[in-house]
């Protein structure tokens, strides 16, 4: 099964959809700031847990995911670029 868009991703893993809710919410709100860094939010650096978006795109797509159909480098990579383009547009 080739997946090619994050809505198929989606549909097979809605955790996926919750995660670009929240990164959607978060850019907005954040965007205007002047020290806004889209990396720092993606790979979760200043925060405590050291744990970003990117750790919980993990979770749903690539070698970790619990869905085998998206255990997949394409899976993650469409998810990944998708996710992040959120940040940083």
């Amino acid at each position: 099964m080739q997946l090619s868009q994050f809505t198929e991703l989606a549909n097979l893993e809605p955790g996926l959809l919750t995660l670009k809710n929240q990164i959607s919410a978060y850019a907005q709100e954040h965007r205007a700031k002047k020290n806004f860094r889209p990396r720092s939010a993606w790979y979760g650096y200043g925060t405590p847990s050291k744990k970003g978006f990117k750790h919980s795109l993990s979770c749903f797509v690539g070698y970790s995911a619990a869905n085998a159909a998206l255990q997949n480098e394409r899976a993650y990579d469409i998810a990944y670029n998708h996710l992040y383009g959120l940040l940083a547009n």
